[in-house]
């Protein structure tokens, strides 16, 4: 039973499959007593269907408690769920786990590392960015979240620069164009500003909330 909820999970990830495949876990789950894979086959399934709220009310039963937790994906899963759910202090915990059992993951890092600048540890955040960045400088998003940890300690100089370096690594990255051109509009530099928030549009010609942005900057 295990093998084949483990096969239909990976199937659907890997595949994009259809609903039912997570639906026929989930059966096959349910006749299954609480073993360790069945814990991560669970947690797993709650992760693909995006399920917060009863990932976070997992961690109260003795077998989901962190320490006791050998799979980093797991680990990992569990405190994504958390963090979703709004639960940062016991997400970082699970984020420590899964990098105890992989420290190398770089993109757990980031998330660690952006969990700490949500937590308002702006400092240990940034540090743990730079430390990512120094090990795998092409990542973009990670620079993206340096820029907005910078910007909060009031280096709007860094902040650029480092939405800059994401921007050189993924010119149509979103987050980095509207990131950017906050920091034009704060320059007085509109013209920039909007050229960056037409550059979003350009890949997302029904954003909204852009659109309302740029047209503030033209009023």
């Amino acid at each position: 039973l295990e093998s084949r909820a483990n096969a239909y999970l990976n199937y659907y990830e890997k595949f994009e499959g259809e609903k039912q495949s997570l639906d026929s876990t989930k059966w096959y789950l349910s006749q299954l007593r609480s073993t360790e894979m069945s814990i991560d086959l669970w947690v797993h399934l709650l992760y693909l269907n995006q399920e917060w709220q009863k990932i976070s009310a997992l961690i109260s039963k003795e077998d989901y408690a962190a320490e006791k937790l050998k799979d980093a994906w797991t680990s990992y899963r569990i405190g994504q769920g958390l963090q979703n759910d709004g639960r940062f202090e016991e997400a970082l915990t699970y984020f420590n786990r899964s990098l105890a059992i992989a420290p190398g993951n770089l993109e757990w890092k980031n998330k660690k590392g952006v969990l700490l600048i949500q937590l308002g540890r702006i400092g240990e955040g940034a540090q743990l960015l730079k430390e990512s960045l120094a090990l795998q400088p092409k990542q973009a998003e990670p620079w993206v979240n340096l820029g907005f940890a910078s910007l909060q300690e009031g280096n709007q100089v860094y902040a650029l620069a480092c939405y800059n370096k994401a921007l050189q690594l993924d010119p149509d990255l979103a987050q980095a164009l509207l990131n950017r051109a906050a920091i034009y509009h704060m320059q007085g530099k509109d013209k920039e500003a909007s050229q960056d928030l037409k550059q979003i549009l350009l890949k997302d010609p029904n954003n909204t909330d852009v659109k309302n942005l740029l047209m503030t900057l033209k009023n």
